[in-house]
């Protein structure tokens, strides 16, 4: 299911965590695949505030992708 069609209209939350967890761990190989436009797309859908202060680069993570990040702090699930 195409992340576009996952922002666009409600979907059940077990349909849209799979297509989630289905685009994370094919991330790499579709951002390595994609043109320079998919590739803008996609950088937006995972990341907001995007800062270079000089070699380094600072950004925020959207939701839910920030929720992912978040996991690896927690000792439990």
């Amino acid at each position: 299911m195409p992340i576009n069609i996952l922002l666009a209209e409600p979907v059940p939350f077990k349909i849209a965590l799979s297509a989630l967890i289905t685009l994370a761990s094919h991330s790499y190989d579709l951002f390595e695949s994609s043109i320079i436009d998919e590739k803008r797309q996609l950088i937006g859908y995972v990341f907001s505030n995007l800062e270079l202060e000089g070699a380094k680069l600072r950004f925020s993570l959207k939701k839910p992708f920030n929720l992912f990040a978040d996991l690896a702090t927690y000792q439990e699930w």
